[in-house]
Formats: structure tokens, sequence, C-alpha cells
């Protein structure tokens, strides 16, 4: 998966794969408009893949906080302790993920 902003609206290009070895592990936005759907995707990626981490210069609780709201609202299972959390229901049931509307 990859995607940018369009124009002057984007900056690097946000990659993310499952391949072994393909690993990019950061993407700058410089806080433009696709910054919110970059946080939003790796909320669902933290969520989905165990063990992966996710880092930020920006703060979970200022910059984060609308991604982490609509999060909690369509998932609700995610929390800040001074890093990024996940509860995640256990391994019998099924993780269900709403249709997503960015």
């Amino acid at each position: 998966m990859r995607f940018n902003g369009v124009g002057e609206a984007g900056h690097e290009t946000f990659r993310y794969s499952t391949s072994p070895g393909d690993e990019i592990g950061f993407c700058k936005t410089a806080r433009k408009p696709y910054d919110a759907v970059v946080m939003r995707v790796l909320l669902i990626l933290g969520y989905c893949r165990e063990g992966l981490t996710i880092r930020s210069d920006g703060e979970f609780d200022d910059e984060w906080a609308d991604a982490l709201a609509w999060f909690n609202r369509e998932v609700g299972h995610a929390y800040v302790d001074r890093h990024l959390g996940f509860h995640r229901p256990s391994t019998e049931q099924t993780i269900s993920i709403p249709d997503l509307c960015f």
C-alpha cells in the first residue's frame, strides 16, 4: 500500500508492505492534510499487526487526538500511556473492523 497527498498537499509517500525485508520505517508528512489518513492507517495496522511499533514526532495526546478519537469511536481499542497501545480481543475472538470512511 502506498499513497501521498496531491500536489503541494503531499510530502513523502507513505508506504507499507508485508513482504519480508521490505521495510521503510518512517514517513514525513510535514503535517499536511494526508497526515490524518496516515495516522488512521497506522492505527489500523498497529491494531491488526501485533508487534508493530508506531512512533511519531507528533504527540499522541495532541496531534493524534482526532485520529485516536476516530479510531476509538469506530474500533474502540487504542490508548495512550506514554506510548501508543491497543486493547486486543482474545485470540478466540474475530477482529472485525467496520467499513472505514476516511
